[in-house]
């Protein structure tokens, strides 16, 4: 008899265990708890994840609604342009910025985005990694890093800057943005980890994503890459 019911608790334990399995599978281990896969940014940063240009954090989560930093932004554009010595600890730069130690993460990705002439970083040397970074000076970058160009003889957007003012054009031009509304581009606001995934998916030409980030008005799109891993 006690055999018996030793038998039953265990294959009880079992359908259990298996019922749990299943439900994992099928709720997507694999996507990210704060991120649904049809959310506004989700079909670019899953793509990107996919290429392993980006991913989650240590808990699991993306966090697409805290704003990138210019480390983490210069981390995402030299893996998109496939840079093959990001993690190597050898790698020197002849004239590397003065604020990031040899030891740092964003060390070799953003001295190489300054060989390449993608970034310049600031008149005093320094590239302040840990900085957010704007949406003007998103357009600076993607546009040099991926060849986009300006082919229009017109501007689209009122805030477009002075300095930087054909980058933003050459997005509009290339269909990577519309703006934020109201004949705007937003140059001088913060950018998020959701917004700029799917500026560098769609500068990449690896797909189709939709809607535009110029729908926030509805559901503000924040995001911090501060760990891009």
């Amino acid at each position: 008899m006690r055999r018996k019911a030793l038998l039953m608790v265990m294959l009880l334990v079992g359908a259990i265990f298996a019922g749990s399995i299943a439900v994992m599978a099928n709720n997507g281990s694999d996507d990210f708890p704060d991120l649904p896969r049809d959310h506004r940014v989700g079909p670019a940063v899953y793509a990107l994840v996919d290429q392993e240009i980006i991913s989650g954090f240590p808990d699991g989560t993306f966090r697409f609604q805290d704003n990138i930093t210019r480390g983490d932004a210069a981390v995402m554009i030299a893996r998109a342009l496939s840079y093959e010595d990001l993690n190597n600890p050898n790698v020197t730069f002849e004239d590397p910025f003065v604020d990031i130690p040899t030891t740092d993460r964003y060390f070799n990705a953003a001295n190489w985005l300054k060989e390449q002439q993608i970034t310049g970083g600031y008149p005093d040397g320094t590239f302040a990694p840990r900085d957010t970074i704007t949406r003007a000076e998103m357009a600076v970058i993607l546009s040099r890093a991926f060849a986009l160009e300006k082919t229009s003889d017109t501007y689209s957007f009122s805030d477009r800057g002075g300095s930087t003012q054909d980058f933003v054009q050459a997005l509009y031009d290339q269909g990577i943005t519309e703006g934020i509304g109201g004949g705007r581009f937003g140059s001088d606001d913060n950018i998020t980890r959701g917004d700029f995934s799917v500026f560098v998916h769609r500068s990449m030409g690896s797909g189709d994503v939709t809607p535009p980030e110029d729908d926030d008005a509805e559901e503000p799109e924040e995001f911090r890459v501060v760990d891009i891993y």
